[in-house]
């Protein structure tokens, strides 16, 4: 039986390029959508909340809430409200200081407790503007830096 190598050929080398551009695409892919997850970031500076492809929403240590670097001036109680929840938030960072240094600064991934829960839906009951970003909430990422 005689098999044509030309076809055969292109279809081999095929499958060895595919096979080839797979194996290493596949941990950029897994990143690539775990970074497209809703996430919350919890920084030394500012908590974002992220909901593809919504824009980004941040909230800095003096409880100041910003959309898209559009800071949305808020009463002082409301101010209050979400400065401690930055501050809730930065207490779980530096639980997690030794786990980050030990990771070589890679994000630890921690979901909300019972302490942060009741926060989080207080949140969402007193900020409308936080409400699209409800799902963001579920993953917390402390970051190193």
């Amino acid at each position: 039986m005689h098999i044509p190598t030309k076809p055969f050929l292109l279809a081999a080398l095929a499958a060895l390029s595919l096979a080839a551009c797979g194996g290493g695409d596949d941990k950029a892919a897994l990143s690539r959508a775990e970074r497209a997850r809703p996430a919350t970031s919890v920084t030394t500076m500012q908590v974002s909340m992220r909901q593809p492809p919504g824009a980004a929403v941040s909230i800095g240590p003096d409880g100041t809430l910003k959309i898209d670097d559009v800071v949305l001036p808020q009463p002082p109680e409301k101010r209050q409200q979400l400065q401690n929840y930055f501050g809730q938030l930065q207490m779980r960072r530096q639980q997690a200081l030794p786990q980050l240094q030990a990771s070589g600064g890679m994000p630890v991934t921690i979901a909300p407790d019972a302490q942060l829960k009741p926060l989080q839906e207080r949140l969402m009951a007193d900020f409308p503007e936080l409400r699209p970003y409800q799902d963001s909430l579920e993953t917390i990422r402390l970051e190193a830096r």
